[in-house]
């Protein structure tokens, strides 16, 4: 959730404030979300995404939470002994997740970073290549609340930041969940059938480690989503 820079409409169930000065009217829904009663109805605990990421990874590795938002994932990854680093274009989610990370003394830091600036996409993908270790890109609930630029804008920043090892673990939800019940009321979400996700990633040299998609994954409350679990490498 509140995944760096998406188009987004208000939702049904609550009049969210609105976008600070700068900011189109698209993107009012995450600029007004962590200031709003719907931040506290996340759920605190981590996804049930990120407990079967870290049944395959090495907790050595760095893990770049991307499009943190209540950073309930990357605070759980940093309590079991990850290097974390999450980003959100959000600025008071970056604020919120900041703070919870100093008060509970963890070591996870947090950046205000924008999918849809160029500048920003490359200085990332070349930090990242440049670590010690291969990082592991995470994006739970990201690429189905980015534009078509946005999306295309990860896949540059997986191929240069995973070119020497590491990986990409997103979950989204497919073209399958399209219509059906959200928790979280109506915003801007694109949904993908998985196969043209793992097309675009193929076609720019990333390698499908992993597929699954189903039911049951991601439920929530009354809300059970069709969802997609991808693993996917670069070529070496």
């Amino acid at each position: 959730m509140g995944p760096p820079r998406a188009p987004q409409h208000g939702p049904t169930t609550q009049a969210l404030p609105e976008a600070p000065a700068g900011l189109g009217a698209a993107d009012a829904y995450w600029a007004g979300f962590y200031t709003s009663e719907q931040r506290a109805a996340v759920p605190d605990e981590p996804s049930a995404f990120a407990r079967w990421a870290a049944s395959r990874l090495d907790a050595a590795a760095l893990l770049v939470d991307i499009g943190t938002g209540t950073a309930r994932d990357a605070l759980w990854f940093s309590r079991q002994g990850y290097e974390v680093l999450g980003l959100d274009y959000a600025a008071p989610a970056i604020d919120q997740a900041s703070r919870a990370a100093a008060c509970e003394r963890l070591s996870a830091t947090f950046e205000v970073f924008d999918l849809y600036q160029v500048d920003q996409v490359g200085a990332m993908g070349m930090r990242l290549v440049g670590l010690t270790h291969s990082p592991v890109l995470y994006g739970r609930f990201l690429i189905h609340a980015l534009q078509d630029h946005g999306r295309r804008a990860l896949w540059r920043m997986a191929g240069m930041a995973l070119q020497s090892g590491g990986s990409l673990y997103l979950e989204f939800r497919t073209g399958k969940d399209a219509g059906a019940r959200h928790e979280f009321g109506e915003h801007f979400r694109k949904f993908l059938d998985t196969v043209t996700v793992v097309d675009e990633i193929e076609e720019r040299g990333g390698k499908i480690e992993y597929r699954h998609e189903d039911h049951g994954l991601a439920p929530y409350r009354g809300e059970d989503p069709h969802v997609c679990r991808l693993v996917s490498t670069w070529k070496q």
